[in-house]
């Protein structure tokens, strides 16, 4: 299931087998990845989100009342300080293999009730106009029966496939009744469907655990949340040194990407996108 322990200091070999878990897998967890002092300036981070930005939250469904909010970070004072300050970069830019890591953005995610709808299969990848390497890291600050923990599919990061992407708001959907498919880009997974077979990866998780996943593997998330809990999550997502603002015929990623003063081709490294961490 390829899970790992992380403690304040990661030797040589530990990082080397937690990269190449990630490199083979596409995705792992890492056990303490973040400590309790900084778990608890996320947990000060969320609620400031929450009660700062009404405004700019989307429930995205009225039964489970899940409630989004994307590209936030520079918005909340503890975000900052948690991808500027935190050992969280760092970690993820050795485990990536990276000499250089930019914040790309982050999402904020909350099922308020116990019943809940999955999270649809999609990749991170396709929501941004950009060539080089993107990863994820999936934080809950709520403990994570394995049921309701995110889902990866195993290795997806190297098939080479570029899947429609899942719809959180309405407004992708909206794009694309109006725009067909580039040639290169199929149909939203199915796992169903897929001739093979795939495998799934999934973690019962606590607080202070994290996933780290490459930006092209499929993932989603089921609707096992125990009942009377609530699962609150952050997603903050980094870039290596080879990021290029790349604009493509994805009409929806404009919806997500605001580049900015950069130009096309141009390194996804500005004001709008920090170096955090450099090898």
């Amino acid at each position: 299931m390829f899970v790992h322990t992380c403690g304040p200091v990661i030797d040589n070999r530990a990082l080397i087998a937690l990269a190449e878990d990630l490199a083979r897998e596409g995705a792992i967890c890492v056990r303490d990845a973040i400590d309790p002092e900084w778990m608890r300036t996320l947990d000060d981070g969320f609620w400031r989100n929450i009660d700062s930005r009404r405004s700019e939250l989307i429930n995205i469904d009225l039964v489970s009342d899940f409630v989004m909010d994307s590209n936030c970070w520079m918005h909340v004072p503890e975000y900052i300080q948690f991808v500027k300050e935190s050992p969280t970069a760092s970690l993820v830019g050795a485990l990536s293999g990276a000499n250089e890591l930019n914040v790309l953005d982050n999402d904020l995610l909350w099922n308020r009730h116990p019943q809940s709808i999955p999270t649809p299969w999609h990749q991170d990848c396709m929501y941004y106009d950009l060539a080089g390497h993107l990863y994820s890291l999936w934080i809950p600050l709520d403990s994570v029966e394995e049921l309701a923990s995110l889902v990866v599919v195993r290795a997806s990061h190297k098939w080479g496939r570029r899947f429609s992407p899942a719809d959180f708001s309405g407004s992708v959907n909206d794009i694309l009744e109006t725009v067909s498919l580039p040639q290169d880009v199929e149909p939203p997974f199915n796992p169903d469907k897929e001739e093979s077979g795939v495998e799934f990866m999934r973690w019962e998780m606590a607080r202070g655990d994290a996933i780290l996943f490459d930006g092209r593997a499929v993932h989603g998330r089921g609707a096992g949340i125990p009942c009377g809990s609530s699962l609150r999550r952050l997603t903050f997502r980094f870039v290596t040194e080879d990021a290029r603002w790349l604009p493509s015929a994805y009409p929806w990623t404009q919806l997500r990407m605001k580049p900015g003063e950069l130009s096309p081709g141009e390194r996804l490294s500005s004001p709008s996108f920090p170096l955090v961490w450099k090898k």
